[in-house]
Order: structure tokens, then sequence, then C-alpha cells
């Protein structure tokens, strides 16, 4: 780089195009994008109905953290703690007030609450008796399915009104 004359153009170069983008943001401004915190930043127009909605559900999760007791004993006899687990989370979970939610919300809620109702009054029929693991398994795995397909129905409910839940 001997040459002045490079130097001079390199310079000069430099100038033209910072006063150049200077210039576009006198004329242009950068648009002002707003602080959205976090936490609300995650969910749609339906925020506080997603939020409330989340809410619920956390709920209901904590009302059934207290079912993880035996179904059966060693002889094949039906759990009297677990049929009345399931009971008490279902008494818990099917009091909580959903006047609050949309029609679809609501009536998936109600038909979930009806699947564990069902299972409940199964498993309070069973409780004490001996019976047959398989056949046992089986009718239980029928009320299980229900409640499994009646939860997604909650949970894809929640999520179309604005609740991010697994």
């Amino acid at each position: 780089m001997k040459n002045p004359r490079t130097v001079f153009g390199i310079v000069a170069f430099v100038v033209a195009f910072v006063f150049s983008v200077g210039l576009v943001r006198m004329f242009f401004p950068a648009p002002v994008v707003p602080f959205v915190p976090a936490a609300f930043s995650r969910h749609d127009q339906h925020s506080a109905l997603g939020f409330e909605l989340e809410d619920f559900i956390r709920r209901d999760e904590s009302n059934g953290s207290s079912r993880d007791v035996r179904l059966l004993s060693g002889s094949n006899i039906v759990s009297a703690d677990y049929a009345e687990s399931v009971e008490n989370y279902w008494s818990k979970s099917s009091a909580m007030d959903a006047k609050a939610f949309p029609r679809e919300f609501r009536v998936a809620w109600n038909e979930h609450m009806k699947a564990w109702q069902d299972y409940s009054e199964f498993l309070n029929e069973m409780k004490g008796t001996k019976v047959d693991r398989r056949s046992f398994y089986s009718e239980s795995g029928r009320f299980s399915a229900e409640i499994s397909r009646t939860w997604e129905a909650v949970l894809d409910s929640a999520r179309q009104n604005g609740a991010h839940v697994r």
C-alpha cells in the first residue's frame, strides 16, 4: 500500500459508507419493538385464558399425585387403598370449577371426569375381592384407555385455547 491513491480510496470508501448508513438510519429509523416479558411472550391472543387453563391442569395433576398406591396385593386382592386414592382424586378434580372455560374444554373435562368416575366405581366394586390378574388387568386396561383418550382431548382443547401443556 505504498500508493497514496489506494489508501485515500479506501478511506474515502469507509467514510462514504458510514455516512450513507447514518443517512439511512435518519430517514428510516429502526422500528421500536415493545418489551414483552418472557412469561407473556409464549402465549398468543388467548394469554389470560391460556394461563388459567394451565393452572387448572396443574391443580388436576396435583390432585392425582396421591394415586401412587399398589393396585393389587400379592394375593391378587384389589387394594382398598388404591380404590380410595382413585376415588379421592376423582372427588377433588371433579369438584374443580370449569365454568369459566370455553364449552369444548368443559365438554372434554366432563368426559374425562366421567371416565375417572367409571374407573373409581369399578375399583370400589372390586376392592377387597380376589381377582384373576389377567381378566382384571384387561378390564382395567379398558378404563385406562378411556381415561387416556379423554385426557388427550382435554389437553388438545387447552392447547387450542392458548395453554402450553405437554
